[in-house]
Order: structure tokens, then C-alpha cells, then sequence
């Protein structure tokens, strides 16, 4: 379809597949989704690489966006440990 006025993407979260956000980022649209209000949800959103989510649980879904990146950076830094 023709999405040249749109400027992104806001969807529920049920709404999200990997195939949706490939696509909108092929086209250079960002992905955003709402209501993420349970942190357990974060993981799979961060995986499908969503740009953004709106909550109304701010400092819950912080902290697990922020696990979440230090967890990658002890994964990539014990990845490129290995390469040497």
C-alpha cells in the first residue's frame, strides 16, 4: 500500500509481527506501541524492534528497558571477548 503520508506507526501491541516492522523500517518509518503497562512484554517488543513504546507505568518499563540493555551489552561484550 501507498503510505507516503504517513510519518509512523502507532499500533497496540497485539498488532505487532517481526514482518510489520521489517517492512515499516524498509519504508524508514518508526514503530510505536502502546499500552505496554506489563514489563514481561518488553522483551518480545525489543526483539521485534519497535522504536518506541508508550506506557502509563513509566519507571516500571524503564527499569526493564534498561535490564534489558544491560543485559545485551554483557552479551556483546562476552561475543567480541571470544573473537580475540
Amino acid at each position: 500500500a501507498n503510505i507516503d503520508f504517513a510519518d509512523a506507526f502507532s499500533l497496540e501491541e497485539t498488532n505487532v509481527t517481526f514482518e510489520l516492522v521489517e517492512e515499516a523500517h524498509r519504508l524508514c518509518k518508526p514503530v510505536y506501541v502502546w499500552t505496554i503497562n506489563d514489563a514481561d512484554s518488553v522483551d518480545e517488543l525489543i526483539e521485534k524492534d519497535v522504536d518506541g513504546l508508550v506506557t502509563d507505568k513509566i519507571e516500571e518499563i524503564r527499569d526493564k528497558v534498561q535490564e534489558i540493555e544491560i543485559e545485551n551489552k554483557s552479551l556483546y561484550s562476552k561475543i567480541f571477548d571470544s573473537t580475540k
